[in-house]
Protein backbone atom coordinates (compact mmCIF):
# COMPACT_ATOMS: atom_id res chain seq x y z
CA UNK A 1 0.00 0.00 0.00
CA UNK A 2 1.40 3.38 -0.91
CA UNK A 3 2.05 6.12 1.65
CA UNK A 4 -0.79 8.18 0.19
CA UNK A 5 -3.33 5.34 0.64
CA UNK A 6 -2.10 4.64 4.20
CA UNK A 7 -2.41 8.32 5.06
CA UNK A 8 -5.92 8.52 3.58
CA UNK A 9 -6.98 5.33 5.41
CA UNK A 10 -5.57 6.68 8.68
CA UNK A 11 -7.45 9.98 8.25
CA UNK A 12 -10.72 8.13 7.53
CA UNK A 13 -10.32 5.83 10.55
CA UNK A 14 -9.41 8.71 12.88
CA UNK A 15 -12.35 10.78 11.59
CA UNK A 16 -14.71 7.88 12.19
CA UNK A 17 -13.36 7.37 15.73
CA UNK A 18 -13.64 11.08 16.51
CA UNK A 19 -17.22 11.22 15.23
CA UNK A 20 -18.14 8.05 17.15
CA UNK A 21 -16.69 9.50 20.36
CA UNK A 22 -18.54 12.78 19.86
CA UNK A 23 -21.87 11.00 19.28
CA UNK A 24 -21.26 8.70 22.27
CA UNK A 25 -20.63 11.58 24.67
CA UNK A 26 -23.39 13.80 23.26
CA UNK A 27 -26.15 11.16 23.06
CA UNK A 28 -27.74 12.25 26.37
CA UNK A 29 -27.89 15.86 25.21
CA UNK A 30 -29.39 14.74 21.90
CA UNK A 31 -31.99 12.56 23.67
CA UNK A 32 -33.03 15.49 25.88
CA UNK A 33 -33.29 17.70 22.80
CA UNK A 34 -35.59 15.19 21.08
CA UNK A 35 -37.93 14.88 24.10
CA UNK A 36 -40.97 17.19 24.20
CA UNK A 37 -40.71 20.08 26.62
CA UNK A 38 -42.44 19.47 29.93
CA UNK A 39 -45.20 22.06 29.39
CA UNK A 40 -46.03 20.56 25.97
CA UNK A 41 -47.25 17.34 27.64
CA UNK A 42 -49.70 18.90 30.09
CA UNK A 43 -53.15 17.43 29.35
CA UNK A 44 -55.80 19.94 28.25
CA UNK A 45 -59.41 19.64 27.02
CA UNK A 46 -59.84 16.66 29.37
CA UNK A 47 -63.27 15.12 28.85
CA UNK A 48 -64.88 12.18 30.62
CA UNK A 49 -67.92 10.54 29.07
CA UNK A 50 -69.89 7.64 30.50
CA UNK A 51 -71.82 4.81 28.92
CA UNK A 52 -73.39 1.75 30.56
CA UNK A 53 -70.20 -0.14 31.40
CA UNK A 54 -67.32 2.26 30.75
CA UNK A 55 -65.88 5.71 31.18
CA UNK A 56 -64.05 7.24 28.23
CA UNK A 57 -61.28 9.68 29.15
CA UNK A 58 -59.96 11.88 26.34
CA UNK A 59 -57.38 14.67 26.38
CA UNK A 60 -54.97 16.51 24.14
CA UNK A 61 -51.35 17.57 24.44
CA UNK A 62 -49.44 20.21 22.46
CA UNK A 63 -46.73 17.75 21.35
CA UNK A 64 -46.63 14.01 20.85
CA UNK A 65 -46.40 12.61 24.35
CA UNK A 66 -46.82 9.22 25.95
CA UNK A 67 -50.03 8.97 27.94
CA UNK A 68 -52.07 6.48 29.93
CA UNK A 69 -54.46 6.39 32.89
CA UNK A 70 -53.98 4.70 36.26
CA UNK A 71 -57.26 3.89 38.01
CA UNK A 72 -58.80 1.88 40.81
CA UNK A 73 -61.47 1.64 43.50
CA UNK A 74 -59.51 3.67 46.05
CA UNK A 75 -57.46 6.84 45.60
CA UNK A 76 -54.42 5.31 47.26
CA UNK A 77 -54.60 2.06 45.29
CA UNK A 78 -54.68 2.61 41.52
CA UNK A 79 -54.04 -0.99 40.42
CA UNK A 80 -55.36 -0.77 36.86
CA UNK A 81 -53.85 0.86 33.78
CA UNK A 82 -55.77 2.09 30.75
CA UNK A 83 -53.78 2.67 27.57
CA UNK A 84 -54.40 4.80 24.51
CA UNK A 85 -56.89 2.98 22.28
CA UNK A 86 -54.87 3.71 19.14
CA UNK A 87 -51.91 1.92 20.75
CA UNK A 88 -49.69 4.86 19.90
CA UNK A 89 -46.91 5.33 22.39
CA UNK A 90 -46.82 9.05 21.59
CA UNK A 91 -49.72 11.14 20.38
CA UNK A 92 -51.32 14.57 20.69
CA UNK A 93 -54.83 13.07 21.00
CA UNK A 94 -55.43 10.50 23.70
CA UNK A 95 -58.43 8.30 24.44
CA UNK A 96 -58.58 5.68 27.16
CA UNK A 97 -61.57 3.51 28.10
CA UNK A 98 -61.93 2.56 31.76
CA UNK A 99 -64.15 -0.35 32.75
CA UNK A 100 -66.72 0.73 35.34
CA UNK A 101 -66.21 -1.91 38.03
CA UNK A 102 -67.14 0.05 41.15
CA UNK A 103 -69.56 2.76 42.29
CA UNK A 104 -66.64 5.15 42.69
CA UNK A 105 -63.66 5.08 40.37
CA UNK A 106 -60.48 7.06 41.02
CA UNK A 107 -58.14 7.92 38.16
CA UNK A 108 -55.14 9.99 37.26
CA UNK A 109 -53.68 10.80 33.84
CA UNK A 110 -50.00 10.04 33.36
CA UNK A 111 -48.54 12.16 30.56
CA UNK A 112 -44.88 11.81 29.73
CA UNK A 113 -44.41 9.99 33.07
CA UNK A 114 -45.91 12.83 35.16
CA UNK A 115 -49.25 12.55 37.03
CA UNK A 116 -52.06 15.00 36.31
CA UNK A 117 -55.31 15.06 38.25
CA UNK A 118 -56.35 17.31 41.09
CA UNK A 119 -52.82 18.56 41.32
CA UNK A 120 -51.04 15.23 41.53
CA UNK A 121 -53.93 13.48 43.33
CA UNK A 122 -56.46 11.21 41.60
CA UNK A 123 -59.86 12.46 40.45
CA UNK A 124 -63.08 10.61 41.30
CA UNK A 125 -65.90 9.43 39.03
CA UNK A 126 -69.21 8.18 40.41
Amino acid sequence: MSKKKKFLTTIIVLSFLALSGFVYFKRDSFAKYMQPKEDECIPYDVLVSKDTNNYNVTWNTKSKCSGFVKYGEFSDNLNYTGINEKLNLSSTQHKVTLEKKWDNLYFIIISNNKPYGLGTSPMILN
